[in-house]
Parts: C-alpha cells; structure tokens; sequence
C-alpha cells in the first residue's frame, strides 16, 4: 500500500490556543490542559470539512497548529460504534510554538467491516491532538473513503477446442488508480454450468498495479462440449487480491465471461 500523501482536497484545520473551550462541538477541554485550543476550519465547500482518501491509497490532511510546544500526539476517532477502515500514519509531531502547518497522512488499507448496499464511506470523525497525556484540541472533520474502479475482461474470450482438451484464456484486470504492484487475480468457485469448466491459473500474473493479467486453462468436458456450430458461455467471478471477488463487500462480483465452442 501507497505511504505517500496524495492530496484529494484541499483542507485545512487550525488549532488555536485557548482554555476551557470547547471545539467544534466536541468534548469541552479540561482546564488543566495544557494549551487547550479550539478549531477553525476551511473548507473546499463553505461549511464542509471534508477529506477524501481512495481505499489502499493515502491522502494528506493539512493542519495548522498554534500556541503548542514540545511533543505532540494526535489520533483519528471514528464516530461511536462505526468500525473504520481508515489510519492516520502521522501520529507524533514535534512543534515549538509558532504557528505551523503539517500534513498528516490519512490511508485507507482496508474498508468498514460491515455493509449494506445503502452505507455510505463518508462519515464524521474527530482529530484529537494530546499532549503529556492530556487531549489539548480536537477537530470535527468528515472523510470519505472512495472505491477502486476494478474492471474485468477477457482478452481471447472466444476459443474453441475438443473436449478433454485444455484452452487458454486471459483474464485482464484493470484498477484505477492504479496499485503500487499487481495482486494475485484468481477465477472463484465455478461458473454457472457447473465446477466441471474449473479454470486453473497459468504462471503468476504479469503486469502492474493498474493493469494485471492473468491466464487460466479450462478443460470442457465430454458431455459439456457444445455441437459444432453452437457456444457455450461460461461466466466466472474474478477475484482480485482480499478485497474483490465472489458476493465480497463493497465491491460486488466482478465476472469475466469465456465463450467456448467445438473445434470444427
């Protein structure tokens, strides 16, 4: 997964120094806290705090921190009993006081553990910033966790050949934006016409994070082998790496199709 900061939007946070007050309608800061702050924000709608972070990629949330000195600590805190698929990298910073704005890396290495086709990957969280075992600010920022554009194809999707005799086909996967490196793509369960059109892997897969390919074999058998003249459509569920494949999650069965008919 990407460590890089890739920013998507443009937001900025600003803690400023000030006692007992509370920020951005989170919990009130004690009055022992040291350099307790309230938050202003920008935004790149007015009124909006908004992050977005494609998943198994990383975005940069720029803050602005003032009146803090010495080491500081921040955490990311999902809204009550929402189980996030986000991380914030960037968890310690040194600051000396002046008035300073850093990035802090926001990834997305997985996805929200539950699911129905109506949930959405936006949700609001709030930025705490600690200090000497004391939370000192805190910010309300909503980050949206966007989908990979996973596309499937197969590059010979018509072949022919004799039943009890093996053919050859390549599934392509394409995924935008694209991965640091490929994954192992693989053909789930079987296709529709029954576990007797398995498709074995050929080799590893070949290609990079955007575009993997990957061959399979398929021996037809006897009775399954259409007349000459006729097809049959064997339709399988591609997966791709942990996170898509048959009935998964978020995002769907992705399928490649192989058209299939007797050698003349």
């Amino acid at each position: 997964m990407r460590t890089r900061s890739v920013p998507f939007r443009s937001l900025g946070l600003a803690l400023i120094a000030a006692a007992g007050l509370t920020a951005c309608g989170a919990a009130t800061v004690p009055d022992t806290a040291v350099g307790a702050a309230t938050v202003q924000a920008a935004s790149v709608q007015p009124g909006v705090n908004t992050l977005a972070v494609v998943h198994r990629h990383s975005a940069a949330l720029p803050v602005t921190f003032h009146g803090l000195s010495g080491a500081v600590q921040v955490r990311l805190v999902p809204p009550a009993g929402y189980v996030s698929g986000l991380r914030l990298d960037t968890r310690t910073l040194t600051l000396d006081g002046a008035d300073v704005t850093q990035d802090l890396v926001v990834s997305a290495p997985g996805l929200p553990d539950f699911y129905t086709p109506e949930q959405s990957l936006s949700a609001p969280y709030t930025l705490v910033v600690s200090q000497d075992g004391r939370d000192v600010a805190s910010a309300a920022v909503s980050i949206e966790e966007k989908l990979l554009d996973v596309r499937t194809t197969v590059e010979q999707d018509r072949v022919s050949g004799g039943a009890g005799q093996p053919v050859s086909f390549t599934v392509v996967v394409r995924v935008t934006p694209p991965l640091d490196g490929p994954l192992p793509v693989t053909l789930d369960g079987c296709p529709v016409e029954g576990c007797g059109y398995e498709a074995v892997p050929v080799g590893p897969v070949r290609g990079n994070g955007g575009e993997m390919r990957q061959t399979f074999t398929v021996t037809v058998p006897q009775e399954g082998l259409p007349p000459v003249g006729a097809a049959l459509d064997l339709h399988y569920a591609v997966a791709v790496g942990d996170f898509a494949g048959y009935r998964l999650a978020w995002y769907g069965t992705r399928t490649a199709t192989l058209t299939v008919g007797a050698a003349p």
